[in-house]
Parts: structure tokens; C-alpha cells; sequence
């Protein structure tokens, strides 16, 4: 079900004028006279960025005039990145700390030399 719900988003995205980036396809790119938006997805998980927010809003109106879907508001993780975003500065910072963190612990590493 997984691969069948990856290849029906894919069709409607591709339909939409977004088109798979060369090394993943799970990430797509659509770019416009207005804006560049980019749509990360994995199974059902789904992230929509971009600087022009009434883009991204279009391009989730779009999808959910297809499918049924439900807007979780600004992302803050998302396979195990976490997301941190400073609008007014326009920057987003993707971390995987906690991944690191429970690396360390795992194995018992205590103190690492870089």
C-alpha cells in the first residue's frame, strides 16, 4: 500500500507541475513565476515549504481538493529532524540532536574528542 499511495501522490504532484528531485523522489519541486515550493513526503507523512505562504496554502488546497488530509500546522519534526524555523529571518534549521543524543547512550559514549 505504502508504494501505491507513493506513486498515486507522485502522479498528482507531476500533474500539478512539481517534479522529482534526480537523487530522491520523494522530495519535489515546483517552481512558478510567483514562488518555489518544495514537497517532502514519506508514506503519509508530508512536508510543503516555501517563501510564499498563499503558495503553499494553494498547493494544500490543491491536494486536500483530491485527498483527505489533515493540515498539522508548521512542521516541527519530521523523520527524525527536528525543524526549527525563524520566519522574520527567513532561515530553517534541520538537527537529528536527539538521534545523536540516543546514539551516545546507546553505546555508553561519554565524553569524544572532535
Amino acid at each position: 500500500a505504502p508504494r501505491a499511495w507513493n506513486q498515486e501522490l507522485t502522479k498528482t504532484l507531476t500533474a500539478l507541475g512539481f517534479t522529482c528531485n534526480r537523487l530522491d523522489q520523494n522530495v519535489m519541486k515546483c517552481t512558478s513565476t510567483e514562488a518555489i515550493i518544495y514537497m517532502c513526503f514519506y508514506v503519509d507523512d508530508i512536508v510543503i515549504a516555501g517563501r510564499d505562504l498563499q503558495c503553499v496554502q494553494t498547493v494544500k488546497d490543491l491536494i486536500h481538493s483530491k485527498y483527505k488530509i489533515t493540515d498539522l500546522g508548521d512542521a516541527q519534526h519530521f523523520l527524525g529532524m527536528t525543524i526549527i524555523r525563524d520566519r522574520k529571518a527567513g532561515t530553517m534549521i534541520l538537527h537529528q540532536a536527539n538521534k545523536v543524543g540516543d546514539y551516545v547512550q546507546q553505546h555508553g559514549i561519554k565524553t569524544s574528542k572532535t
